[in-house]
């Protein structure tokens, strides 16, 4: 909180670095106030409950782990081209796995591609929560501090 007050008193922005998903530097704003959560990576699934509870800077791999535990699968994390073939079965598998507990399998927003930019994106990930979060971004962030990456505006 200190960061967000020393960031506001001052008018500036405020960048959020997560897991490291966006290796392009466009989470990064110019000027702009850095909170890190890179460190925050626990993770844990409730199956019973359809939940999981994903800190900050959980990386994909972070929450693989857990639910290949809770599926009693052992894994190792392939890297290189050479395993290409590997990893695109076990995300296939993994997103076909996990359909069933999202929420009528919207997709993923992390870094919108070329072209995929824009509100409408925005909207249709957060899907039925969008207008939700806008409310909570307005009391919480009425001046759209935290606007970098995919942003979602105050309700007006």
């Amino acid at each position: 909180m200190a960061a967000v007050r020393f960031a506001r008193e001052r008018g500036l922005p405020i960048s959020v670095r997560g897991g490291g998903h966006n290796v392009a530097g466009h989470a990064v704003g110019s000027g702009a106030v850095m909170v890190d959560l890179s460190a925050m990576r626990n993770v844990r699934v409730d199956p019973q409950g359809r939940r999981a509870w994903v800190e900050g800077g959980a990386t994909w791999h972070s929450i693989r782990r857990q639910v290949d535990a809770l599926h009693g699968v052992a894994r190792l994390h392939l890297e290189g081209a050479e395993h290409d073939a590997v990893n695109i079965e076990w995300t296939r598998s993994f997103w076909q796995r996990m359909k069933p507990h999202s929420d009528q399998g919207r997709i993923y927003l992390n870094f919108a591609g070329v072209g995929e930019e824009g509100d409408d994106l925005v909207r249709r990930s957060f899907g039925a929560n969008f207008d939700r979060l806008t409310q909570i971004k307005k009391k919480y962030d009425p001046d759209n501090q935290f606007r970098f990456n995919q942003n979602i505006p105050p309700r007006e």
